[in-house]
């Protein structure tokens, strides 16, 4: 007896055919077609080879003889510091107390209609208690009746003028909430109009989508922040119409309890579960100089607890080294961690040159390094595919399953205006791939259509005022 369930035959989803395909495949360097199903690759080869994978729902896309390659993956994305500029004062780590005063009061200035400031981004460590003192009465001066709060580039210290203190306790009283953490307070203060934030989520999406990109690694930014536009990419994802993968991350800069540190990316972690692998945050940054004291930095010690504890959980670890002796001990540490914990991502962030006698003092375990500044990644006036491919895929702890278009890989592939057989950075994306789906083409593809398929999903009729 034969049953028709053993013959049924496996057809793609999609096939890609005549194409000048760059596979990053050592083993197949090049190939004709791409047959896909379920996100991933199903096989990779001739135009002949790929033609038994299709079948009556197979949608089948031409590439018209153009260049094709894994989709690049960007590894020092920025998307959050994007969508939210204009919705906060930028200040930065240089910054003394007279220059955060200054940067607040021109804002202000220039912003007479706005009902709260919120700044982000100085050095705690650069503010005395004398400073503090100071820094409040200039606050209260200057906002008397406009809360105003200052964000440290931690994420955790604040500086609330007494308007934003007041406001934040008589919330607190009518919630009936004894503790006033950081979290707190972001959720009481921290607003952003989501009409522009989502406007610019959409630009921004766009954009990388034009150059080829269907992978972000996010640079770490304020985790209120960051949530916010998670969970609109969430959305967004329900809608299918992400165009790109997400990849956050956690940021620690300062000497907090690792199981804190660890138990806050399990959390962003399992928020991300069942989303089939396209919104991922599953990578700790660390921000570490080794000349900045304890607690606004880390001791070694320290630093050694908080990443043994985070690869024990099975999380990637990302150390912007800031100094020398950081770039050393973080090279050494990870490459240590890396002989126990095999599966893990370990990457080190520095600008510093390292001796040939130190380097023989580093474990032999590979460590992906590279300089956080683009002009050092690049070779000439051109960047390497191999490194928004395959180089990012294991900075990300992904390789073995992106960044190169094989069997049983993601289905995320770049079709190239260019019909010639070799990739250059100035190249345009004709169509993107992420897994197994088309979801950008040049051609037919708006970001005023994508942002009323999201307004429709996100806000249904009746649910808005």
């Amino acid at each position: 007896m034969r049953f028709g369930l053993f013959n049924k035959r496996v057809t793609a989803d999609l096939v890609l055919q005549n194409g000048h395909i760059m596979t990053m495949d050592p083993d197949m360097p090049r190939a004709e077609a791409i047959a896909c199903k379920d996100g991933k690759i199903l096989a990779v080869g001739s135009s002949a080879d790929i033609q038994a994978w299709i079948g009556e729902e197979t949608h089948v896309l031409d590439a018209r003889m153009r260049l094709v390659t894994p989709g690049l993956i960007e590894r020092n994305g920025s998307p959050l510091q994007i969508a939210f500029e204009g919705q906060y004062v930028p200040l930065h780590e240089r910054m003394d107390v007279k220059d955060l005063v200054s940067a607040i009061q021109a804002h202000i200035g220039e912003h007479p209609a706005e009902e709260r400031c919120i700044a982000y981004g100085y050095d705690a460590s650069n503010i005395t208690d004398t400073d503090a003192e100071w820094l409040m009465e200039q606050l209260n001066q200057t906002g008397e009746s406009l809360p105003i709060v200052l964000i440290a580039s931690d994420g955790l210290r604040m500086t609330l003028n007494t308007c934003a203190k007041n406001l934040v306790e008589r919330e607190a009283e009518e919630h009936g909430i004894t503790s006033i953490t950081p979290v707190f307070v972001a959720n009481v203060l921290l607003s952003a109009d989501i009409d522009t934030l989502l406007d610019r989520l959409a630009g921004h999406a766009f954009s990388m989508a034009h150059k080829g990109y269907t992978s972000e690694f996010a640079a770490p930014f304020l985790s209120h922040f960051e949530d916010l536009y998670r969970s609109i990419l969430v959305d967004a994802y329900s809608a299918d119409i992400l165009l790109q993968r997400y990849f956050g991350s956690l940021l620690s800069a300062t000497a907090i309890p690792a199981a804190i540190v660890a138990n806050q990316l399990s959390q962003k972690d399992t928020a991300c579960a069942e989303l089939d692998g396209l919104i991922r945050f599953q990578t700790l940054y660390i921000q570490f100089d080794s000349r900045k004291p304890y607690p606004f930095g880390f001791d070694e010690d320290h630093l050694r607890n908080l990443c043994t504890m985070v690869a024990d959980r099975g999380y990637h670890i990302c150390i912007e080294a800031r100094d020398h002796d950081a770039a050393l001990f973080a090279l050494t540490l990870l490459s240590e961690l890396k002989s126990i914990y095999k599966k893990c991502a370990f990457a080190v962030i520095h600008d510093t040159t390292l001796s040939e006698d130190e380097r023989s003092s580093i474990a032999t375990a590979e460590i992906y390094e590279y300089a956080l500044d683009r002009k050092l990644m690049q070779n000439g006036s051109k960047r390497s595919l191999e490194q928004v491919t395959l180089d990012t895929a294991k900075m990300l702890g992904i390789a073995g399953e992106a960044g190169c278009l094989r069997t049983g890989y993601a289905a995320d592939i770049t079709i190239w205006e260019s019909k010639a057989d070799s990739w250059q950075e100035t190249t345009r994306a004709d169509t993107t791939i992420l897994a197994g789906r088309v979801v950008y083409s040049n051609l037919c593809c708006t970001k005023a259509q994508w942002l009323e398929q999201l307004h429709a999903f996100s806000f249904p009729e009746g649910d808005v005022d």
